[in-house]
């Protein structure tokens, strides 16, 4: 038995009959997943839909957060789309592999202040952070909304540049409507069904912001399997 939380990710190049997984990726969650081998030829379920696969097993080096790369045939069968977060179960005695949608998912992020002009409308979410709440890439200049209690705003997102940012800003007045405390670790909630980030909790204090130096690519480098492609992006 194996078991593990992944994103879906749709390519429009994968051959229906297969399935690449992913794995090791830096904000990855723990797993086994690796203990199916490579090349498994199983069944893929989710509820009462099923289809018959082959299963690549395949390393991520610079991709975010680990993930299952699906035909769009395969997605439209099974009812799923690029950026879905999917909790997959291994049973190797009938070998099959179910796969059960994660419409939730936590996360830790540093509080900053913001001390920018004109950005009560906006809320700063680092890429790391983003990746780890089950956030799509593609929410970067779309309004999102941030509860905490009964307090409710609907902000745009910004996703800085330095992609292991692990962090969130907001503006003087949206930490004063919230009554938050900049420089501290906060617990957050992402609902991918409601679209609605809740903050849950301070976590602890910090006495400095780490500094990140290292910037990756938001792209999987996988080396390529024998006699299969190598995937070309890695959005999760």
């Amino acid at each position: 038995m194996a078991k593990g939380i992944v994103d879906v990710y749709v390519s429009t190049e994968m051959e229906d009959s297969s399935v690449n997984l992913v794995l090791d990726c830096g904000g990855g969650l723990p797993n086994d997943l690796h203990l199916i081998e490579d090349r498994t030829e199983l069944t893929l379920r989710r509820g009462s839909v099923n289809s018959e696969i082959e299963l690549i097993q395949e390393k991520g080096n610079e991709c975010a957060f680990n993930y299952m790369e699906i035909s769009s045939e395969t997605a439209q069968r099974f009812g799923l789309k690029s950026g879905d977060r999917v909790v997959l179960d291994y049973r190797p005695a009938t070998k099959t592999l179910s796969m059960q949608r994660l419409n939730s998912s936590t996360a830790f992020g540093i509080l900053l202040h913001d001390p920018r002009k004109n950005r009560d409308r906006v809320i700063t979410i680092g890429y790391a952070l983003l990746s780890q709440l089950g956030i799509p890439e593609d929410v970067a200049g779309q309004n999102i909304t941030l509860t905490r209690g009964t307090i409710s705003k609907q902000l745009r997102v910004i996703i800085p540049q330095n992609e292991l940012d692990e962090t969130f800003r907001l503006s003087a007045s949206n930490l004063k409507a919230m009554s938050l405390s900049p420089r501290r670790k906060w617990k957050l909630s992402y609902n991918q069904t409601t679209k609605i980030i809740t903050i849950v909790d301070t976590i602890t204090g910090i006495s400095k912001q780490v500094k990140r130096t290292v910037k990756p690519v938001r792209k999987s480098k996988s080396t390529a399997l024998p006699n299969k492609r190598q995937p070309k992006k890695t959005k999760v």
